[in-house]
């Protein structure tokens, strides 16, 4: 009986051709003849393989889908490389979810947001190499090499840059995290490309933001640099270290609220509650805001009708005030933040005197409980009120400095090119006039000290003064 044996075309496998077995018992040594012809290698572990073959056979007969008498080892080809990012930097988690609460302590979905930010040093991630591979064996002994994997096609771009290990990824820089599928890189400027709402989340970010969208209702920018928006503000709160530009406008709600540590500059002023330590710079109108101006106020068209304008510089507008007759105060030469000062002054000023008043009685009454003797009570009592004593005599000091700055006649001036409508309150430093008569423009208003001391508003035709 001469035995076939059929070899895989890739030599992974040797199988018996069962229509050349005859009807008598199969027998090892004709199946190892077989194999030994075809140079097909048998070692101990072949040997098990081909009588476990045999065994199976003569208990169940011939299989329908046969099984080979032998089997070789197939190749673990390489691993691909790959980077592995770190948890806070993998782009998959397109949400990260902030750990923020309200006040109630609920988590609050405003503090969603799907922008990945880094700071300088923060791990990216880690890149590993590809590997070789195990090789592995054919029937006939015979190594298979591995496939050998690719490398990892990511690069570092700007504001990024192996470790010296040559495997972890860190930033460079402070920025937003990019990463297009072959570069990461980080951004130092973070652009928005859509709206500040539920699907970015508060912005919260050390330099400069661009936002392409609006800033929506109840959500917060926050910048250590400057801020531009190409749409409105919305009812929101936006702080910035630097400028702010806003291209079309803020519309607070009575809502709003707005810190500038440098200049702003917007196309309108709507509802909305404003602190600006340098210039303000204003297209179409200031209506019903609080704006407090460390700098000059430029309103170039339209008018300037209700809430409160205060600049420590100059205010330039159209108009104040409407045929309304809506109450517009305007201070000019006054500043808002030295205001501020004064007033905190005032109130703590306030508060430990108070203080003082509420200690002084306790303590003549445990004076006289104990006969002369001071106790415990009694000694922390008399020291609450020193101290109180002491931080209201430095307080009164500051306090007058302070009354005294904002006494000083101001040199600044409030311009109003085309009219003045009753109901508006001006302010010039401590001058102070309201307004009962519609005045026309061009009209510069400075305040002057008359011969008896007293300091009174000025109100010069420019018209006129053009004219001489």
């Amino acid at each position: 009986m001469t035995l076939r044996i059929r070899v895989s075309s890739g030599k992974l496998s040797a199988s018996l051709d069962l229509s050349s077995l005859a009807d008598g018992p199969v027998e090892y040594g004709a199946i190892e003849k077989a194999l030994a012809e075809k140079k097909v290698s048998i070692g101990p572990e072949q040997e098990s393989q081909i009588r476990h073959w045999i065994d199976a056979y003569r208990t169940s007969g011939p299989p329908g889908d046969q099984p080979p008498l032998l089997t070789g080892t197939p190749p673990a080809h390489g691993q691909d490389g790959r980077f592995e990012w770190s948890a806070q930097c993998d782009p998959k988690n397109n949400q990260q979810f902030l750990d923020q609460q309200d006040q109630s302590g609920r988590a609050s979905f405003y503090g969603r947001s799907s922008l990945v930010l880094v700071k300088k040093g923060d791990i990216l991630g880690t890149l590993h190499p590809p590997t070789q591979g195990v090789a592995g064996k054919d029937v006939y002994g015979a190594a298979i090499e591995p496939r050998p994997g690719k490398d990892c096609p990511l690069k570092p771009g700007k504001g990024a840059a192996f470790l010296p290990d040559g495997k972890t990824l860190a930033a460079e820089i402070d920025g937003e995290l990019k990463y297009n599928g072959r570069m990461l890189w980080v951004e130092p400027v973070l652009s928005i490309a859509s709206d500040v709402d539920f699907s970015t989340g508060n912005v919260d970010y050390p330099g400069d933001v661009f936002i392409r969208g609006d800033v929506k209702d109840l959500f917060e920018v926050h910048s250590g640099a400057d801020i531009v928006v190409a749409g409105t503000i919305e009812a929101a709160q936006v702080e910035c270290s630097g400028s702010l530009c806003v291209m079309r406008g803020i519309s607070g709600k009575e809502k709003g609220f707005i810190v500038v540590d440098k200049d702003l500059s917007a196309k309108y002023l709507s509802n909305v509650r404003v602190w600006v330590r340098g210039d303000t710079r204003i297209q179409s109108e200031i209506v019903n805001t609080e704006l407090h101006c460390g700098g000059q106020v430029i309103l170039e068209r339209g008018a300037l009708n209700g809430g409160e304008v205060t600049a420590a510089g100059s205010i330039t507008a159209p108009s104040l005030g409407s045929l309304a007759g809506v109450r517009t105060i305007v201070k000019a030469g006054v500043d808002p933040y030295l205001l501020s000062q004064f007033q905190q002054k005032q109130q703590t000023r306030t508060e430990l005197t108070a203080l003082v008043n509420r200690l002084l009685p306790q303590a003549k009454v445990l004076l006289r409980q104990g006969n002369g003797r001071v106790s415990n009570e009694l000694s922390r009592i008399t020291q609450e009120i020193q101290e109180a004593k002491n931080e209201l005599e430095a307080i009164e000091r500051e306090h007058e400095e302070l009354e005294q700055k904002l006494k000083q006649v101001s040199d600044r001036s409030i311009v109003i090119r085309k009219r003045i409508y009753p109901g508006c309150i001006l302010y010039i430093g401590q001058a102070v006039e309201a307004i009962d008569r519609e005045i026309e423009g061009p009209v510069e208003i400075r305040a002057r000290r008359d011969r008896n001391g007293a300091v009174t508003l000025r109100f010069q035709s420019l018209s006129a003064v053009a004219s001489r």
